[in-house]
C-alpha cells in the first residue's frame, strides 16, 4: 500500500499503520484509495470508527502508545488493563511495554501490585 498510495512516512505494524502528514486534506483524500486497495487486493476492510486524522498535538494513538510532540505515554486502557491483570509471572511483561514510554508512577504502582498480590 505504500508503494501504491506513495506515502511518504508511514508505518506498519500487522494490520496496523499510520500514515503522517501536516496536510489534512492530503489525508482525508487518502482514505478512498486505502480503503479500495484494502478492499480488492488484501480483502480487509478499514475499521469504520478506528479511522482518525489528528493533530500532532493531539497525539498519534499506535499500538497501545499515544505519541505526543515531547512524550509517549501508554494508552489509557493499556494502563487499566495492565493495573487490573499484573501478576508476579506477567510483571516483567508489563514492565518490558511501560519501558518504550513515559511510565515512572505506573512501573511503580506495578511493582507494588505485584508484590501484593504474590503476598497473598
Amino acid at each position: 500500500m505504500q508503494h501504491q498510495l506513495r506515502a511518504a512516512h508511514y508505518a506498519r505494524y500487522c494490520d496496523d499503520f499510520i500514515i503522517v502528514s501536516p496536510d489534512r486534506e492530503y489525508l482525508l483524500g487518502l482514505i478512498e484509495p486505502m480503503r479500495y486497495f484494502l478492499r480488492t487486493r488484501l480483502q480487509l476492510n478499514l475499521h469504520p470508527t478506528k479511522v482518525t486524522i489528528r493533530s500532532w498535538h493531539q497525539g498519534i494513538d499506535f499500538l497501545g502508545y499515544v505519541t505526543k510532540p515531547h512524550c509517549t505515554l501508554l494508552r489509557r486502557r493499556t494502563q487499566r488493563r495492565m493495573l487490573t491483570r499484573v501478576t508476579p509471572s506477567n510483571l516483567t511483561s508489563y514492565q518490558g511495554l511501560c519501558s518504550h514510554a513515559d511510565t515512572y508512577h505506573i512501573r511503580q504502582l506495578l511493582g507494588i501490585l505485584a508484590y501484593e498480590v504474590g503476598e497473598s
